[in-house]
């Protein structure tokens, strides 16, 4: 019973990687990005969160890291 429940279980965990890692197919799918460009043009989170990931790489490249 509970080895048949396992079994199961990674089966319905490998359909869902494969649902999840699947690439997109669907033809409307390759054109999506360009709904998102300009969606959050003059918005000040996403230039603050711009800002501080630049300030972050810069440190992190001058520590070698």
């Amino acid at each position: 019973m509970l080895e048949r429940e396992v079994a199961e279980l990674k089966l319905r965990v490998l359909q869902l990687e494969g649902v999840v890692l699947r690439p997109q197919t669907h033809p409307e799918a390759k054109l999506a990005w360009r709904e998102a460009v300009g969606m959050m043009k003059d918005c000040d989170l996403l230039d603050e969160a711009a800002r501080l990931g630049a300030e972050f790489r810069s440190k992190a490249n001058a520590e070698g890291r």
